[in-house]
């Protein structure tokens, strides 16, 4: 067998297989997390688990908002055009989800670092588009504009308002 054929083929496997457990898991998030009324003891007296499922049953639309980036990853992570941006944005859920079964206990840590080092594998068979990805991110925008001195200085000004105005709003408004 060609080594590209046994490339593809893996890349294919891990993809299919990615996409269609983390469409799943993204789907499930409706009614996977018990709401918050089930759990009437102390936090202390919780195990790391529960505390995890009322912090995420305690409102519908957190677990929805994270399903439907679970969705969309898994979709995107099907279409060779926008693999790339899948992968990542999976790998970020995934992160955050390892974290979380690392410190809550949760059982189904095995099953996150495994599909993380799946992704892993997708994008390291894609390296030279991850390469070209990354190195366009820090190349810098060539546009062609320069700017005068006055005009980096009005912009830093312009800056420095915006942000003052930013956390006078937050401190007014108490969030």
């Amino acid at each position: 067998m060609d080594k590209k054929i046994l490339i593809k083929a893996t890349e294919w496997g891990l993809v299919i297989f990615v996409s269609f457990y983390m469409a799943t898991y993204g789907a499930a998030k409706y009614i996977q997390f018990d709401t918050v009324k089930n759990y009437n003891g102390k936090v202390s007296e919780m195990s790391g688990h529960q505390i995890m499922w009322a912090f995420y049953g305690y409102t519908v639309a957190y677990p929805l908002i994270i399903g439907f980036f679970e969705i969309l990853g898994a979709v995107c992570l099907l279409f060779y055009r926008t693999r790339i941006f899948g992968g990542i944005l999976l790998s970020i859920l995934l992160f955050n989800i390892i974290l979380q079964d690392y410190f809550y206990e949760i059982l189904a840590l095995g099953s996150a670092i495994f599909f993380q080092l799946s992704i892993f594998i997708i994008l390291y068979i894609n390296k030279q588009r991850v390469f070209a990805l990354i190195k366009n991110m820090f190349s810098g925008i060539q546009t062609g504009v320069t700017y005068s001195n006055k005009d980096k200085i009005l912009m830093l000004i312009a800056i420095a308002i915006m942000v003052a105005m930013l956390v006078l709003m937050k401190s007014l408004l108490h969030i």
